[in-house]
């Protein structure tokens, strides 16, 4: 079953996830709406991945075939709606959340050690004194997840994420609620977020 579920966040936003089993032409048969060329012109995984975000588009919008646009930041929005969107992929996992009013974001990621190669590239020093050795590998995940959904929340490419986006300690479960914050000198911003962990992978969502 591609669609691996389909949930109300808050009643302004709801967010879906799908599991990539058929190929293009399967995906396409699914989405039933013309697609630009141009967004198909890429390698084939993340042909599938772009047709998969669509196909969530629609069943989470009321209105059908809504295009993709994205601004100069490449943060993507509907282009005959205000619904806010973020979308996230992962290998076979591709994940969209909306939201009616305000800005949203949403990250997933398949859960791997590597992340530790490159902790301390988006780890503050206070966040990884907080980190549980019984689960780090989840953790660094979780604090990733979450630094790009902020970072999508956001939607500008200013912030660098040892520097300015921040997520307070928290115990690593199988799911739970954090908090984050994204700092400049003419920003202070925090963020409600969720976290799941959903087979191999671990999903962040803005809690709004």
């Amino acid at each position: 079953m591609p669609l691996l579920f389909n949930k109300h966040i808050t009643p302004n936003s709801q967010l879906a996830l799908w599991h990539i089993t058929e190929g293009v032409d399967g995906l396409l048969l699914l989405l039933n709406c013309r697609i630009d060329p141009l967004v198909l012109n890429v390698n084939e995984q993340l042909k599938k991945q772009r047709i998969s975000a669509r196909i969530l588009v629609n069943l989470l919008c009321t209105e059908p075939c809504n295009e993709i646009k994205y601004d100069s930041y490449n943060k993507p929005s509907l282009m005959n709606s205000t619904t806010k969107i973020s979308i996230s992929h992962a290998h076979d996992r591709v994940a969209v959340i909306i939201n009616k009013v305000n800005e949203t974001g949403i990250d997933i990621e398949l859960i791997k050690s590597k992340v530790e190669r490159i902790a301390r590239r988006f780890m503050s020093e206070a966040e990884l004194k907080q980190l549980d050795n019984n689960n780090r590998i989840e953790q660094l995940i979780t604090y990733w997840c979450a630094k790009e959904t902020l970072y999508k929340y956001y939607g500008k490419k200013e912030l660098l994420f040892r520097e300015n986006i921040f997520v307070e300690p928290f115990a690593q479960n199988a799911s739970g609620k954090l908090v984050g914050h994204i700092k400049t000198s003419h920003i202070n911003i925090d963020v409600s977020l969720c976290y799941e962990k959903t087979g191999d992978y671990m999903l962040v969502y803005v809690n709004d």
